[in-house]
């Protein structure tokens, strides 16, 4: 569904009061790895609101879970204060509008924990996340595109099966597993988690890795303890490592970008077998 569309569906947004107009496309561009995101205004009664409308890129290969999927999870997050409040999503599920979230100040640590653990507390939605079948997925869009063998975490590799098992013994909690700082934004007293393409119930601790990524200024060891509380083990958290970055590693060259060195895929691969 184009744009132009999703605008002209202005009456079916679930918005507080009609909007009395056909909203507006700003130049505002925001991009992301599948998607294309739309600033957008509309009037809303005597007041003008902003919101954010997102549409799949052309020929972008899918990374993450269905739009449907994304949309349920944001309708469960918002009511928490956990992200932005979804209004319209086309009736094929991939253009969708949602509240328009400007930060008004920086994230403290101290915040992103809040938000995790508001994450972890929500109701498990939709198929839980494998990540030997992530792995997989990317391996074989990598290759798709040109991407040797020897460039890519082998599919179905033994140590990423066990890394996978035994992160499944553990207490299994809706994550987002994809919480770097673009996707973080803070307004008011609420922090608020963006783009939930990979949201998916799983392990705390994989979806406290994937974060870490993207926070390499954060103190490791007291930000796993914080999220995490009591059931923090130092061995879970060596195994999520391990395997977010074998996952990472896939993902980078699937959505095409290079993760790294051959040296860097050596180590990754030594970490996973020793780990496991």
């Amino acid at each position: 569904m184009s744009q132009e569309e999703a605008l002209a569906a202005f009456r079916e947004w679930d918005v507080v009061q009609p909007l009395s107009q056909t909203p507006q496309l700003t130049s505002e561009t925001l991009q992301g790895s599948a998607h294309c995101a739309r600033v957008i205004t509309a009037q809303c009664g005597n007041l003008s609101q902003r919101f954010i409308l997102r549409t799949p890129r052309p020929a972008a290969a899918p990374l993450g879970f269905s739009p449907q999927h994304q949309f349920a999870c944001l309708q469960a997050a918002a009511p928490h204060g956990l992200a932005p409040r979804p209004v319209w999503q086309s009736p094929a599920g991939g253009s969708m509008v949602m509240d328009y979230v400007e930060s008004d100040a920086s994230p403290m640590p101290s915040d992103l924990i809040r938000l995790m653990r508001g994450v972890h507390s929500l109701t498990p939605l939709g198929v839980p996340l494998d990540i030997n079948e992530r792995i997989s997925q990317y391996h074989s869009i990598a290759l798709g595109k040109g991407v040797s063998e020897e460039q890519l975490i082998p599919l179905h590799l033994s140590d990423v099966k066990r890394l996978n098992h035994a992160l499944e013994q553990h207490r299994q909690v809706m994550c987002h597993n994809d919480l770097h700082p673009d996707n973080v934004r803070k307004c008011g007293l609420n922090v608020l988690a963006l783009d939930w393409e990979y949201a998916a119930p799983g392990s705390a601790y994989f979806d406290v890795a994937a974060a870490l990524s993207g926070w390499p200024q954060l103190d490791e060891q007291h930000f796993v303890a914080a999220v995490l509380g009591d059931e923090y083990s130092p061995h879970c958290w060596q195994l999520a490592k391990c395997a977010y970055a074998a996952v990472s590693w896939n993902w980078h060259w699937a959505a095409g970008l290079t993760p790294g060195t051959t040296e860097q895929l050596a180590a990754i691969r030594h970490s996973m077998a020793i780990a496991s």
